[in-house]
């Protein structure tokens, strides 16, 4: 989540990822995927994210029933649902989160306040360690 926009979580990397993290590697443009616990939904994810955060607010932490929950952000255009229908939850004005209606598994946060991006749970990729 971008960092200095009220109700956005701070990036832990305000220049984007860099470093063995990079999504694009020799020159090609490495795509992701990921997923709900049961698998009904699947989702692909082209190119490297713009921010990674962990977030510890209070509708974080209920959503999750964690302390903690990692983001990657993305713009939305590189996100694309292959399979299933993710429910929608509208957490608080403005905000919208995404989850399987069939195991709970939590998989994006959007907000109005940045309507260019959403956010991906880093737990709900194939690959976490991006």
């Amino acid at each position: 989540m971008a960092g200095n926009i009220p109700g956005r979580r701070a990036s832990l990397y305000p220049q984007g990822i860099r470093g063995r993290g990079d999504l694009v590697r020799f020159g090609i443009m490495q795509i992701n995927q990921g997923g709900c616990l049961c698998s009904a939904i699947r989702f692909r994810i082209s190119g490297e994210p713009t921010f990674s955060s962990i977030c510890h607010c209070a509708t974080c932490r209920r959503a999750s029933a964690a302390p903690t929950v990692a983001w990657l952000t993305f713009e939305r255009a590189q996100v694309e649902f292959l399979t299933g229908c993710p429910r929608v939850y509208r957490s608080s004005q403005g905000v919208v989160r995404q989850f399987c209606g069939t195991c709970g598994s939590q998989l994006s946060y959007e907000s109005a306040a940045s309507p260019t991006t959403i956010d991906i749970t880093t737990a709900s990729m194939d690959n976490p360690n991006l």
